[in-house]
């Protein structure tokens, strides 16, 4: 029996005809082929994956300047705010300077000067709509 062994096994090391049908008998080259193509899949993947981790670096980094701008955006809101709110604290101070010189002659214009207001108060309020657009 020693002897059939040595045979067999020394044709498994010389005869590559013998190894290869005793690979396919045992199922062992399509073993190997199987695992050849999830190597080469895996390899695909990594590579996949590290380029989607790059291409999300990219869009946090927009993303944080586009925040950031929004943010700038902001603060020139608050600014312009206030700005007019000082235009219509003059405003009021100068209609009633008017008020105390001339009375009732000017009513006419007051009137025309609170329909501003309220134009002023609509616009201020898209503005306000335009903010809440922009910052969601």
């Amino acid at each position: 029996m020693s002897s059939f062994k040595e045979e067999v096994l020394k044709l498994l090391r010389e005869d590559e005809n013998f190894r290869l049908e005793v690979m396919r008998l045992l199922g062992i080259v399509n073993t190997n082929t199987s695992l050849n193509q999830l190597t080469d899949s895996v390899n695909r993947l990594t590579k996949a994956v590290e380029e989607l981790k790059e291409e999300v670096r990219k869009l946090w980094e927009e993303n944080h300047r586009i925040w950031e701008e929004i943010h700038r955006m902001w603060e020139e809101m608050g600014k312009l705010r206030e700005e007019n709110q000082k235009i219509w604290e003059d405003i009021h101070r100068i209609w009633e300077e008017i008020s105390k010189r001339y009375g009732k002659k000017y009513t006419s214009y007051r009137r025309r000067i609170i329909e501003y207001g309220r134009k002023y108060v609509n616009y201020e309020k898209r503005i306000k709509k335009y903010g809440r657009k922009y910052a969601n």
